[in-house]
Parts: structure tokens; C-alpha cells; sequence
């Protein structure tokens, strides 16, 4: 938008100057919103990874806990799994 500014102000009024501050300024906006797209994006891939990798983590802790309780009887299984759950959570 600003380079179509600049273009546009050199062309009615043959300004130079007026049109080359509007395509620096457009220039230095088109950059930092392009830098921003790229950390959002590097941003949101290493969420992705962390997402993953807790998910893994969760899957482990339950089947630990599973396999703590495996030697207990039917009862003192499901009150041992019942203790240990909310301290992995």
C-alpha cells in the first residue's frame, strides 16, 4: 500500500522525496511484518513439538502407574491407581 502511495505522489506531483520517504517507510513495514510471520511460524512448529512430546510424556506416566499396580490385588489396585494419578497429573 505504501509503495502504491509513493508511486503515486511522485507521479502527480514529481516529488522525489515524498515518494522515496513512503517506499522506505513501506519497505521497513513490509520487512517487520515479514519477520513477525516467521517467528509466529517457528513459534507455533516448536508448540507443535512440545504438544507431541507431553503427549508421549502422559502416555508413559499412565502406563508406569498401570504397571505399578499390576501385584496388588483388585482392590488396593484401584486405590493405588486412584492415589497415583493425581500426582501425575
Amino acid at each position: 500500500m505504501f509503495f502504491i502511495g509513493a508511486v503515486s505522489i511522485f507521479l502527480v506531483q514529481d516529488d522525489l522525496r515524498a515518494g522515496a520517504v513512503s517506499a522506505v517507510s513501506g519497505a521497513i513495514v513490509e520487512f517487520i511484518s515479514g519477520l513477525n510471520f516467521w517467528l509466529y511460524g517457528r513459534t507455533a512448529s516448536q508448540m507443535n513439538l512440545f504438544h507431541i512430546r507431553l503427549e508421549q510424556t502422559q502416555k508413559c506416566s499412565y502406563s508406569a502407574c498401570g504397571l505399578g499396580c499390576v501385584g496388588l490385588g483388585p482392590g488396593l489396585a484401584v486405590a493405588a491407581g486412584v492415589c497415583l494419578v493425581p500426582d501425575l497429573l
